[in-house]
């Protein structure tokens, strides 16, 4: 399941001057929302369905600016998958200032499940 949302570009309206956001794109047009959904509690039912919804997250990467941080599985992806979701959610100097940030502020990794930074 999913669904397509019209944005219009209204987030870059209220976007303030400075460019440091930890979310950048403000310009998106379209937001896609891919869901895995299944009923049978069988591991086989959760593969395929995962499976569908990684290979159409795939088919539409090179059309997007980026993905939500919130959307990103760290339980699911290999490290290299969830460092590439976490450039595609922050922005590559923006994820690097954050990852420093929850260095100084979150030391023990207590937010470890939170984003993968």
């Amino acid at each position: 399941g999913g669904a397509v949302r019209r944005g219009g570009r209204a987030a870059e309206d209220d976007a303030p001057a400075d460019d440091n956001l930890s979310f950048p794109h403000r310009q998106w047009e379209w937001s896609v929302v891919i869901i895995a959904l299944w009923t049978d509690p069988g591991s086989r039912a959760r593969a395929t369905a995962e499976a569908w919804a990684d290979d159409a997250f795939e088919s539409l990467r090179g059309f997007g600016l980026g993905c939500y941080a919130v959307d990103i599985d760290r339980f699911r992806r290999s490290g290299d998958a969830a460092e590439e979701e976490v450039k595609l959610a922050f922005g590559e100097v923006n994820a690097a200032r954050l990852r420093e940030l929850k260095r100084r502020v979150d030391p023990m990794n207590v937010f470890a499940a939170a984003v993968p930074l």
